[in-house]
């Protein structure tokens, strides 16, 4: 169960990173504040997908199933 938990919040984590990224990459960006907050919203991204997917790794090896077992 918690290996399941562990890979929609995987899948959570991904979709808002694609949902935020494209007005990111539409807008023109004219100022360094907008650099700096388009390399924060990357690196915090990142390092949630980091921890989501080690966390899933985890579980999924203390649950003793391959990630793509449907027994």
């Amino acid at each position: 169960m918690l290996a399941l938990l562990f890979t929609v919040v995987l899948l959570a984590v991904t979709t808002y990173f694609l949902l935020g990224s494209i007005p990111l990459l539409i807008l023109k960006h004219d100022n360094p504040m907008d650099s700096r907050f388009v390399r924060s919203f990357y690196i915090t991204y990142f390092r949630l997908a980091l921890l989501a997917a080690l966390a899933a790794t985890i579980s999924f090896a203390f649950a003793g199933k391959p990630a793509g077992s449907s027994q």
